[in-house]
C-alpha cells in the first residue's frame, strides 16, 4: 500500500524563521467508492514502501515554538506586564465578601 507524507511548513512573523512538521499517513483504497482514498495515520514504514510526499500551503502563525520557549520577539514586553500583573495580584489581601461562604438562612432569620 502506498504511503502518503504530508509536510507541513509554517512560517514565523515574530522572527521570520521557518520550521516544519510532518505527518505520515497510510493510503487505503475504498472500493465502493471507486478511486477514492481513505488517509489513516501511521506510526511504522517499511523501507521497501513507497512514499508520496506533499508539500502543503505555507502557512503564517504569529510565533514558533523557539521564540515561545525563549520569550523573544514582539510578545516579550507583554510577558513581562503579565507577570507583574500576576505578582500584584499575589500580593493583594482578598476581599471579605468576595469568595466567602454565605451563612446558611434559618427559619428565625426570616421572621
Amino acid at each position: 500500500m502506498p504511503h502518503v507524507l504530508h509536510v507541513h511548513t509554517q512560517h514565523c512573523s515574530s522572527c521570520d524563521s521557518r520550521e516544519s512538521h510532518s505527518t505520515l499517513y497510510l493510503a487505503e483504497a475504498v472500493p465502493t467508492f471507486g478511486r477514492a482514498q481513505k488517509l489513516l495515520p501511521c506510526y511504522s514504514l517499511a523501507p521497501t514502501d513507497p512514499v508520496h510526499r506533499v508539500d502543503l500551503p505555507l502557512t503564517t502563525t504569529p510565533v514558533c515554538a523557539h521564540c515561545a520557549s525563549n520569550r523573544t520577539g514582539v510578545g516579550a514586553e507583554v510577558w513581562a506586564r503579565w507577570q507583574e500583573t500576576l505578582a500584584r495580584k499575589a500580593a493583594q489581601p482578598r476581599a471579605e465578601g468576595a469568595g466567602a461562604a454565605k451563612a446558611a438562612s434559618s427559619l428565625e432569620s426570616l421572621a
